[in-house]
């Protein structure tokens, strides 16, 4: 008897998202990692493991040079934090919410509460496929001194791609971008900023991919995307 070898086709669609496979898995119990631009107090560059404007995925265990990652979309929130007890400069994460309106973005940066020192702090988060590290996307977040580079992502992906990528399958994944650092100095010490440069443009099938994972991510609640655990602050200027 001949037996039939049955062909298995390439798919794009997360495995935990096609319908015929049995799993209690959801996309809620998805743990994406995070790749944090390190700072002069982040763990791994105290330990000497790493520098200072070393970009670095919490899945890896070593730094990532230039890396390069293509947005899928991004979540503009809020970091709250309260001076901690005692301290003179040192604030504490309370809690973090997603910024949906211009209104949103009218809250003061510094205020007193109930006798409480609060700061909250603006960023972009993205999330996108990060080049050689293609099985599951990652989350990368800009704020402080480089909030400005999530504007110019954002910028792009919406703006500009959709402008001029008209046969794109997704235009907010049309273009891959490479992640540069460099280094200043305030006046509480040195500290990393973040610059993004358009790389080159994507494939029909990685945007494929990046809007499959985009319908995954989309219809995943809020406080299961972003959790609080986020690099040491940047020091001011």
């Amino acid at each position: 008897m001949k037996k039939e070898i049955v062909k298995q086709e390439n798919c794009d669609v997360p495995c935990f998202a096609q319908d015929d496979i049995k799993s209690n898995f959801l996309p809620t119990d998805l743990s994406i990692p995070k790749l944090w631009l390190l700072q002069a107090m982040s763990d791994v560059v105290v330990e000497g493991k790493a520098k200072i404007g070393d970009f670095w995925l919490t899945s890896h265990s070593e730094p990532i040079k230039n890396p390069i990652f293509t947005p899928i979309l991004y979540k503009k929130v809020c970091f709250v934090s309260s001076k901690t007890t005692g301290s003179k400069d040192r604030f504490k994460l309370e809690s973090i919410f997603q910024v949906k309106t211009v209104e949103d973005e009218k809250l003061p940066w510094n205020e007193t509460v109930n006798g409480k020192d609060i700061k909250r702090e603006y960023a972009f988060v993205f999330f996108g496929m990060l080049e050689g590290h293609d099985t599951l996307p990652v989350s990368f977040t800009l704020k402080s001194t480089s909030y400005k580079s999530g504007q110019k992502m954002a910028t792009q992906m919406y703006v500009v791609n959709k402008m001029s990528c008209k046969n794109a399958v997704y235009y907010p994944s049309a273009v891959k971008f490479k992640l540069l650092s460099k280094t200043e100095k305030g006046d509480d010490g040195s500290y990393a900023v973040v610059d993004v440069k358009v790389e080159s443009t994507t494939t029909n099938e990685e945007q494929t991919t990046c809007f499959n994972w985009y319908n995954v991510l989309s219809s995943t609640a809020f406080d299961d995307l972003i959790s609080e655990d986020s690099p040491p602050p940047i020091p001011t200027k």
